[in-house]
């Protein structure tokens, strides 16, 4: 593994050759209970209305158990929809939650907490971090392995953030 500094925040870099699959992904947690997601993931945001640069939001999906009781950790990924200035991540880290779930429970709601304000990135242009106007994708998982690759729970929000980049093949 390399470091390099660029610019700002100091990022972690690693070589493709060197990467092996790790023997527990982020999440996966020891249980003698098997927990599953349910297809829907529901977004409200706090007070109504849009979705804006330093709100707060409470993203929510159904959890089933098949074993005794336990915790789980559900996680909540973003991804980007539209072009921006950077692309920083596929798939970043937003929230989590963690979860008691009875002995074989179905459809056991969880609400993971989140803000739109975690989405900000810094902007060397700007000198500052903003967070970028546009479509996100908000994943749920138990994982950030297999779980998250399978994951249906899925839902796209607009978010009208603190910076707004037009790509310059649409500027006039």
């Amino acid at each position: 593994m390399q470091l390099r500094a660029s610019g700002l925040p100091l990022k972690y870099y690693s070589e493709p050759q060197h990467l092996t699959a790790p023997l527990f992904y982020f999440g996966s947690g020891l249980s003698y209970a098997d927990y599953s997601l349910g297809p829907r993931l529901d977004i409200s945001v706090a007070g109504g209305g849009a979705l804006r640069s330093g709100a707060t939001f409470t993203a929510t999906v159904n959890v089933s158990s098949a074993g005794p009781a336990g915790k789980c950790v559900v996680q909540v990924y973003a991804s980007q929809l539209a072009p921006t200035k950077f692309v920083a991540y596929q798939q970043m880290l937003l929230c989590v939650a963690k979860a008691d779930v009875p002995a074989d429970a179905r459809d056991v709601p969880v609400a993971v907490a989140c803000r739109a304000d975690d989405l900000e990135l810094y902007d060397p242009d700007v000198g500052a971090y903003v967070t970028y106007s546009g479509n996100y994708t908000l994943s749920a998982a138990l994982d950030a392995g297999p779980s998250l690759a399978a994951t249906k729970a899925v839902a796209t929000v607009t978010l009208q953030g603190s910076y707004a980049w037009t790509p310059p093949w649409a500027r006039r």
